[in-house]
């Protein structure tokens, strides 16, 4: 992206003032396919895109390139969709609130509530920490996205574009990364900002662990007899052991006890929902077989008890 067209994109975003969402992503041509999208589904987009709620709301919109990405990950279009399925997707696109590039600057995240509902998605309650941010607690109750930088890699840095546009990875699903573009754009209901890819829908905990890559975790969790719990109970937070983890105490995943693992297994599970952006130094927490589990806080960085957290919020 050119510096010259980045200015350009920004000041109209940021000059057009109170315009309907559709008048505002238009003036921007990275957007050209959802302008276009927005079109064709025209009473679905309007009907989630208009804002009538107390809360502003800001949508992250996904960029040309996006859409050819969505075709050459799932193997078709996003047009083809259902109504239903597309309701689902725009749904998880539209945050609750007015982000703008000031809220991104957080060193330990941010934790964004969306319009998405639903036990299929979303078999979560808010929780205090989070809801004290909204007027309405009751908003803050639709599946979140985590908006940090560097998610992938503590190594990687916090890049600045042109003109203090800020790029930034939105977790989504299946710990999905999407890279963010602090466009700051403003729409009579909010703001709206652009993603790189579509956001990746949740899946239940066994689904999401073994995209992860964590066969390890996978074998432990099924001999232990726990993923009916883990994949049907509301408000579940697992602390996942890499495989890496796993080898260095010995594969217990192969070499304890039913019982023993079961019970492995359960320190790992918290019956609450935990972001790592709301956890403060020294907390304790108890595990699902109530054991005492301690937060600790350090420069940037979270542990529960001498288990350094290395991908946070995987949803």
């Amino acid at each position: 992206m050119q510096l010259s067209s980045t200015l350009l994109y920004l000041s109209c975003a940021l000059g057009a003032g109170a315009q309907s969402f559709y008048a505002a992503i238009s003036q921007i041509s990275q957007l050209s396919n959802f302008t276009s999208f927005f079109e064709n589904n025209f009473p679905l987009a309007s009907q989630l895109l208009t804002n009538s709620s107390t809360e502003p709301h800001t949508i992250l919109v996904p960029n040309d390139n996006a859409f050819a990405k969505y075709e050459s990950d799932n193997g078709y279009s996003i047009t083809a969709l259902s109504a239903t399925e597309l309701t689902s997707l725009i749904q998880y696109h539209v945050l609750v609130g007015r982000l703008s590039s000031a809220n991104f600057s957080a060193s330990r995240g941010l934790t964004a509530p969306s319009l998405l509902v639903g036990e299929q998605y979303n078999n979560r309650s808010a929780g205090t920490a989070l809801s004290a941010n909204f007027s309405n607690p009751a908003s803050a109750n639709g599946q979140v996205v985590f908006i940090q930088s560097g998610l992938q890699s503590s190594s990687k840095k916090f890049r600045v574009r042109g003109a203090g546009l800020q790029s930034l990875e939105v977790r989504s699903g299946l710990s999905s990364d999407a890279n963010l573009t602090a466009l700051d754009g403003i729409w009579d209901g909010g703001m709206f900002q652009m993603i790189d890819r579509f956001l990746t829908l949740p899946e239940h905990c066994s689904a999401t662990i073994r995209n992860s890559g964590l066969s390890s975790l996978d074998s432990a969790i099924t001999r232990a007899g726990i993923w009916d719990d883990l994949d049907d109970s509301a408000n579940y937070t697992c602390i996942g052991p890499t495989d890496t983890a796993f080898a260095n105490a010995q594969h217990p995943e192969n070499n304890l006890n039913d019982s023993a693992l079961e019970s492995a297994m359960k320190m790992h599970t918290f019956p609450q929902v935990l972001y790592t952006n709301f956890l403060e130094d020294g907390q304790v927490y108890l595990s699902d077989n109530e054991l005492k589990i301690q937060v600790t806080v350090k420069e940037g960085e979270v542990w529960f008890n001498d288990a350094k957290v290395v991908s946070p919020n995987v949803m």
